[in-house]
C-alpha cells in the first residue's frame, strides 16, 4: 500500500499504536515512573500528528530534517527505545 494511501486510512494512528505496543519497549528519562500505556499512546499519536503535519505542509522539511527533528524531540522524554521482536 503506498504511503499516502496508508496515511489516509483512518486506522493509521491505531496501526502506529499497535506497532509501538507490540514491537517497542520505552524507558523514560531518569526512569521516572509513568503509566506506560499512556506514555505509549502519547508517543504514538504524537508521532502520527507530526507525520500528518509534515504531509499537510507539502513535505516542507526534507525527510532527513524531519527524522532529525523527531529524534531530537523524542530525546526530551525518552531515555531508551528497544525494538522487541514480538514473534
Amino acid at each position: 500500500m503506498p504511503f499516502l494511501q496508508l496515511f489516509q486510512d483512518t486506522k493509521f494512528p491505531q496501526r502506529i499504536l499497535k506497532i509501538y505496543q507490540e514491537k517497542f519497549l520505552f524507558e523514560t528519562i531518569n526512569n521516572i515512573p509513568v503509566n506506560m500505556d499512556y506514555f505509549t499512546r502519547y508517543t504514538a499519536y504524537g508521532f502520527y500528528g507530526l507525520i500528518s503535519n509534515w504531509i499537510q505542509t507539502g513535505f516542507k522539511e526534507s525527510q532527513a530534517d524531519f527524522i532529525h527533528e523527531v529524534i531530537d524531540l523524542a530525546r526530551t522524554h525518552m531515555k531508551a527505545v528497544k525494538y522487541v521482536d514480538g514473534e
